[in-house]
C-alpha cells in the first residue's frame, strides 16, 4: 500500500459559526474512479493532521487540513479527491478535484 496525503483548505464564506465542526468527507479516488482506501488515525499524526475547525471559526477564516489515503501499489495511484459531505454525496456524486 502507497500513502497519499490530500491537504485541502477549508473557508467559511458563510455568516455561521463553524467553531470544532468537523471536514473530514473528504476521500481519494483511484485513477478508474474507485475509491482508495482510508486510513483512520488516532491520536495526533503530524504528517497529516485532521482537526477540528478553531474556535471563531466564523466568516473569512480558512483552515489547511488533511487526509490519508491508500493506493494498493506504486502502479496503481491516487489521483483524485472527493469531498461527499453535505449537501453532496449519496445519493449523488460529490464534487471531484483531480
Amino acid at each position: 500500500m502507497i500513502p497519499y496525503y490530500i491537504r485541502y483548505s477549508v473557508k467559511n464564506t458563510g455568516t455561521t459559526d463553524l467553531s470544532y465542526s468537523s471536514v473530514t468527507q473528504v476521500k481519494g479516488l483511484l485513477g478508474d474512479g474507485t475509491e482508495a482506501q482510508r486510513v483512520s488515525v488516532i491520536g495526533k499524526f503530524e504528517k497529516c493532521p485532521n482537526d477540528s475547525l478553531p474556535k471563531g471559526f466564523t466568516n473569512g477564516q480558512t483552515q489547511t487540513t488533511c487526509a490519508v489515503a491508500l493506493a494498493p501499489s506504486a502502479q496503481t495511484k491516487v489521483t483524485a479527491a472527493e469531498y461527499w459531505g453535505n449537501p453532496y454525496g449519496y445519493p449523488n456524486k460529490g464534487l471531484v478535484w483531480k
